[in-house]
């Protein structure tokens, strides 16, 4: 590890909140500023960092870490709520120092990079992968040197801005080091499977994906390529954190892990191997299923691989050929049927509201997620999420060139831009008013979401509310009926409750299991 010469060796990465943290739930690693960190204490500097999900009071973590030793501040966001917490950030390091350099990097800054870097609150931004851009950034401003021989940054100097080449994607992901766990506590990041209810913890092996599906930032971002790290070191980073945090769950945050059936099926031989007895959660494609064979699935379960998270998105195929899914509802069917047989749980998400889509067509959405609960014992359902375009899709191109919505044009109009608050002129608001009745109605489509709550005395109330609007709802699918639904308010009220009461209560329950694991 090398070291550095000065006293200007400090390096503050800070993650915002994401608008949809629910600890023990959903806070799992940062592992984008996690990899910068690690590249950046190889390479002699000290970074620390700030996740804004778990400290108590963000201003004061990030008042308390300034001093004159900081080199640079690095704030990441994706579109969207964070946005929010990466201003406030920024204005606190700006108040304490205005020489301090703001570095901006992210899927935001990567997808939007003209208002980001025009905004006051950002002197740098770092377009795509930062593990390799960081570090030669760090080293420039630590010497002084010429900011434009950094590839894959855009700078302001007075005011002017200045635009870099771009930098080469990571060919080979094996070179990227293994996160320095050190680097954070990792009790702050140990989640509870959704299903499995066993200690979980987060791990990246692959990068992009060839698909082209026509929401998603991929075919931008990492120009739809897609790259991976070998089987072996896959099975290495999953036998850390077995022997390490002896944590039996694995969350992949990758953006489609089964992308190489050779590296998936190299690492079930290791697994196979080494029995490590893990559970795994893995994103999953309708059509890779549709084509595998029972005896593979047989494998992928056998080797942990029992929860799956298989992105639908609609009920019917003209939808699904729009937003260029690559598959059709009838293979849908046919592989939650398999599924069911094999004993695989598969978690299903779907959104409504894309640009042209008929209530009809909602509505067979609607239709396909009752459906696929009542006709697998193992398969579970999304909330009916509402469709927004964001920068970098193809759907949000197609908003722009049918002049279907106006989209924000200032870095802190986009912190307001998400499914519940943007309001895109192609939806009327009856047809907002909709999709919100649509999706507090989908919540209550799963029975299995609901059988987990309550002790003995109040699972019957919770069950018995269920069922009786479960039955409410049934009446008013049949017969098309949405208009009068005033409970919907009252719903996401209790909801917004229990979500902060859960909150506390995973905490609580989360510190005793990993007392109980010895974790």
């Amino acid at each position: 590890m090398k070291k550095i010469k000065s006293n200007r060796d400090k390096i503050l990465l800070i993650f915002p909140k994401t608008g949809q943290d629910v600890y023990g739930i959903n806070v799992g690693l940062p592992l984008g500023i996690l990899y910068l960190a690690t590249v950046l204490k190889q390479n002699g500097y000290k970074p620390e960092i700030i996740d804004e999900r778990v400290v108590e009071d963000f201003d004061s973590s990030i008042i308390s870490a300034l001093d004159n030793s900081i080199l640079m501040v690095g704030i990441s966001c994706k579109t969207g709520f964070q946005i929010r917490g990466g201003l406030k950030a920024a204005s606190v390091v700006r108040d304490f120092n205005p020489k301090i350099p703001i570095v901006w990097g992210g899927v935001h800054a990567t997808l939007v990079p003209e208002s980001t870097i025009s905004y006051p609150l950002v002197d740098i931004i770092c377009l795509g992968e930062g593990e390799e851009t960081i570090v030669e950034l760090a080293n420039t401003l630590l010497s002084d040197g010429d900011l434009s021989r950094v590839k894959g940054i855009w700078y302001k100097v007075d005011g002017k801005i200045f635009k870099n080449s771009l930098r080469p994607l990571i060919k080979d992901l094996d070179t990227i080091p293994i996160v320095d766990y050190s680097l954070i506590s990792i009790n702050d990041y140990i989640t509870i499977g959704h299903i499995s209810r066993i200690p979980q913890l987060q791990l990246c092996t692959s990068r992009g994906c060839v698909y082209r599906c026509g929401y998603c930032y991929n075919l931008l971002f990492n120009n739809g390529k897609f790259r991976a790290k070998s089987a072996e070191r896959t099975f290495e980073e999953i036998k850390l954190i077995h022997d390490k945090f002896g944590v039996k769950s694995i969350f992949f945050y990758d953006d489609y892990f089964f992308a190489s059936l050779k590296r998936v099926e190299k690492l079930l031989a290791l697994l196979e191997k080494n029995k490590l007895n893990m559970q795994f959660e893995v994103s999953c494609r309708v059509d890779f299923l549709d084509r595998a064979s029972e005896d593979f699935l047989n494998r992928m379960r056998d080797c942990g691989f029992t929860e799956l998270l298989i992105g639908v998105e609609s009920g019917n195929d003209e939808i699904l050929k729009l937003i260029n899914k690559g598959f059709t509802v009838e293979q849908v069917l046919r592989v939650n049927k398999k599924l069911a047989k094999l004993g695989i749980s598969a978690k299903y998400s779907f959104m409504a509201g894309f640009p042209g889509e008929t209530r009809s067509q909602v509505l067979d959405t609607v239709n396909l997620m009752i459906r696929l609960v009542n006709e697998n014992p193992h398969a579970s359902v999304t909330p009916l999420g509402i469709f927004t375009p964001y920068p970098g899709t193809e759907l949000y191109n197609l908003c722009i060139k049918m002049g279907l919505t106006n989209f924000p044009q200032e870095l802190e109009e986009w912190a307001d831009y998400n499914w519940v608050e943007a309001r895109h002129s192609y939806l009327t608001p009856s047809q907002i008013a909709f999709l919100n009745k649509l999706n507090v109605m989908s919540r209550f489509f799963d029975r299995k979401a609901f059988e987990r709550f309550g002790n003995k005395f109040l699972k019957p109330v919770v069950m018995g509310f269920y069922s009786f609007y479960r039955w409410i709802n049934s009446i008013r699918l049949r017969l098309g009926f949405f208009y009068f639904m005033p409970e919907t308010k009252i719903i996401n009220y209790f909801q917004k409750i229990y979500i902060d009461k859960l909150h506390k209560k995973l905490i609580r329950e989360r510190t005793s299991i990993l007392k109980e694991n010895k974790i």
